[in-house]
C-alpha cells in the first residue's frame, strides 16, 4: 500500500517536482506518495502582491480521495 503524506515543502522537494530551483522564495506544502512529490501548493510575494500556486502530478489524477486531501 502506498503512503500519502502532506508536509511543509523543502528546496529538494521543489527541485524534484519542478526539475529546477524556484525563481523566488516560496512558502509551500508538498503532497508525497511513497516519498515522491506528486502535488505542490503555496504562495510567494512579488513586491506587495501575494500569488498562490498549485500543481498536481498526473499520477494523482484519478485518485479523487487523495486530490481532495491534497487540496
Amino acid at each position: 500500500m502506498d503512503r500519502f503524506n502532506i508536509r511543509p515543502a523543502t528546496l529538494q522537494d521543489f527541485r524534484r517536482f519542478y526539475g529546477k530551483d524556484p525563481p523566488m522564495t516560496v512558502k509551500a506544502l508538498v503532497a508525497t506518495l511513497d516519498n515522491v512529490p506528486v502535488g505542490f501548493g503555496g504562495y510567494y510575494f512579488d513586491g506587495q502582491t501575494a500569488t498562490a500556486f498549485s500543481d498536481i502530478h498526473p499520477e494523482l489524477a484519478g485518485r479523487k480521495k487523495d486530490m481532495i486531501r491534497c487540496g
